[in-house]
């Protein structure tokens, strides 16, 4: 997403909204109320019927409801950290401020829209005039924030192959990052020793400690769904510590 100038905005508005990409899929791109440009691309992994993936309409919507700008009052609480997907993003993009979170976790800093986030880029910051320890730091609140609406009874438990799973979609875009705030995880998940996985943005799956193979085959399959998959990682959680370990081991 960019910004453009009037004059490209104006030429944007008689263009054809539907155009060969040259890239096996076709080109979409539309105009927010506020300014935005959003370029939708068909090509690439298409989801799978169980994934649920926003319309372009329900982008905009999102969207077009922030001021153009993007002042930190309006979205600071928003700004959330984001475990970064596998696929890789396409050339052209602004540059995603990351950073490293405990337990030595890189993440990336975003907007929650909804169905849809917006990565924050240094020139966000310069705009802000705003730290990447600072945003992240209200990142990791507004995260803790939202952990604490998330109940006991939003965890769905259920036995594959006669091992008790838990599966847990929050529907606030922090699914993943739940990991990131271990009183919330023992809190909802009940005390540990649990072995974490997150395939999705807003999909954690809790298994017992020495189902790694399971985890992973949960992994494998859900990821093979959501072209927008996170990259895989086990996490060991003791019910006061998180430790990434090592897959395969």
């Amino acid at each position: 997403m960019a910004h453009r100038t009037a004059a490209e905005r104006r030429e944007a508005r008689h263009r054809k909204r539907n155009r060969p990409s040259g890239q096996g899929g076709h080109r979409r791109e539309a105009l927010t109320a506020n300014g935005w440009e959003i370029t939708a691309l068909d090509a690439g992994p298409q989801p799978g019927p169980d994934v649920g993936v926003a319309t372009l309409d329900e982008v905009m919507g999102a969207v077009g409801r922030l001021p153009g700008d993007l002042p930190w009052e309006e979205v600071a609480p928003r700004v959330l950290p984001q475990f970064e997907r596998a696929r890789p993003y396409r050339l052209g993009l602004p540059e995603r401020v990351a950073t490293m979170v405990p337990p030595g976790l890189p993440v990336s800093l975003s907007i929650d829209m909804g169905p849809a986030i917006v990565h924050v880029s240094a020139s966000m910051l310069d705009g802000w005039s705003m730290s990447v320890a600072d945003v992240t730091a209200r990142a990791l609140a507004n995260l803790h924030d939202r952990a604490a609406k998330v109940r006991p009874a939003d965890v769905l438990w259920d036995a594959i192959d006669g091992v008790r799973t838990g599966w847990l979609q929050t529907k606030l875009g922090i699914g993943a990052t739940l990991v990131l705030a271990p009183q919330e995880l023992v809190r909802i998940l009940g005390p540990g020793p649990r072995l974490l996985v997150a395939p999705m943005r807003d999909l954690l799956i809790t298994l017992p400690p020495d189902e790694a193979d399971l985890a992973m085959w949960l992994y494998a399959e859900i990821a093979s769904q959501d072209p927008n998959h996170l990259r895989p990682r086990l996490l060991d959680f003791d019910g006061q510590r998180l430790s990434v370990r090592a897959i395969g081991a």
